[in-house]
């Protein structure tokens, strides 16, 4: 999996980046254990390509919102469809 070229020149003074995941659901979006999984391999390919040493943040751009449970601490930042509109 490749991902855009990162370039470091523009984010010196930035301490974090935020990968963004959208997802469409009719209801609030479930993270599963298998999909938590997969966006923490997502993230360490993201490190991997880029050589970042900046934080990662997970932000979910839902319909609805992440329910809250065991698996929807990867998520540091919500963005609902109200927020857009």
């Amino acid at each position: 999996m490749k991902f855009i070229r990162f370039s470091h020149n523009l984010n010196k003074n930035i301490a974090y980046i935020y990968l963004c995941e959208m997802k469409f659901s009719t209801e609030k979006f479930t993270i599963s254990k298998a999909y938590e999984e997969q966006l923490r391999t997502r993230m360490s390919i993201f490190r991997e390509e880029t050589h970042t040493s900046k934080a990662l943040l997970t932000t979910f751009i839902t319909t609805y919102g992440v329910n809250p449970g065991i698996h929807s601490g990867i998520v540091q930042q919500e963005i609902v469809l109200d927020d857009l509109f």
